[in-house]
């Protein structure tokens, strides 16, 4: 109903990828919250705007819906998230901070902006 899609990985570390429209990514991010698991950190996001024209649909870099991912499934998100041009978003949600230079333009912390075109890519890392 949110128009979502990504991956979820259980276990510790917990990571959630998501991306869809932006205040929909938001909206979840809010729900999940209202769950009150031990600990649940926004470590990075990702706004791209979408050309006139276009829908967030057309420029997906991740699958609509959901996968889980079991406990031993971080190095298959690794992989799916680097095919998918994501690979610094992934690491800076596991804590490894790279140079913008390197491509990718994920940062850590909030957005502020809130765009209505946007798609936004999130990471959520957690632990129940």
């Amino acid at each position: 109903q949110l128009r979502l899609g990504g991956y979820a990985k259980i276990g510790w570390p917990g990571i959630i990828v998501v991306e869809g429209p932006e205040s929909c990514c938001q909206e979840y991010v809010r729900s999940l919250q209202r769950l009150r698991w031990q600990q649940m950190v926004v470590r990075g996001e990702q706004v791209e705007e979408c050309p006139p024209g276009m829908s967030v649909d057309e420029l997906r870099r991740l699958h609509h819906g959901f996968e889980e991912l079991d406990t031993n499934g971080m190095s298959g998100l690794a992989e799916a998230c680097r095919k998918a041009g994501l690979e610094n978003l992934f690491l800076t949600s596991m804590k490894i901070y790279r140079d913008d230079s390197e491509g990718g333009g994920a940062r850590g912390g909030q957005e502020d902006a809130e765009q209505g075109g946007s798609r936004k890519k999130s990471t959520k890392s957690h632990r129940k």
